[in-house]
């Protein structure tokens, strides 16, 4: 059975049960900074935050996949064959740690179709002193940072050393 994740808007997000034993203040920090991830967002894009209770607390090291708690993705550049996506998210990483991570996705155009590549990329591990609030707040930052850069899907892709489009396809074209 897959399991679905609920959408809205941040502050809908049942914070307390998503991440329990979180305080008043910060759950006040989660959300200021998903408002001014959200208020970075290009116009064209609605701000849409997925979670999934399911994953509230660790499921184990032998999960497959990545158990996300909560995420959003901010389309910068997109058309039907090409794209620049920024994306966060609150995860498990496999030794039970939460971990927020930002990254900087971009389409494939490998032989072997990858879907997509993360160009560039923010891990950070919830442990000792760094509370959620705090990695949350570094990785918004650096997801808005991206917001100003070019958008360009080729121009991450040369930076990274990744393939182009290939000369026989054309965007919108397949």
């Amino acid at each position: 059975m897959i399991a679905v994740m609920a959408e809205g808007a941040f502050e809908a997000a049942p914070h307390g049960r998503l991440f329990p034993g979180i305080g008043a203040v910060e759950v006040a920090r989660l959300r200021a900074a998903a408002a001014a991830l959200d208020a970075a967002r290009p116009s064209a894009d609605a701000p849409k935050w997925y979670w999934l209770l399911k994953h509230s607390v660790f499921p184990g090291p032998d999960t497959v996949g990545i158990p996300v708690i909560v995420c959003t993705t901010v389309s910068m550049h997109a058309s039907p064959d090409d794209w620049t996506e920024l994306e966060l998210d609150v995860c498990w990483g496999r030794q039970g740690l939460l971990q927020v991570t930002a990254q900087v996705g971009v389409a494939c155009f490998c032989e072997v179709d990858h879907n997509t590549h993360y160009v560039e990329e923010l891990a950070l591990e919830i442990e000792g002193e760094r509370s959620l609030a705090a990695a949350f707040e570094e990785a918004v930052e650096h997801v808005i940072d991206w917001t100003s850069a070019p958008s360009d899907p080729c121009l991450w892709r040369a930076k990274a050393g990744l393939s182009s489009l290939p000369d026989n396809r054309t965007l919108g074209f397949v």
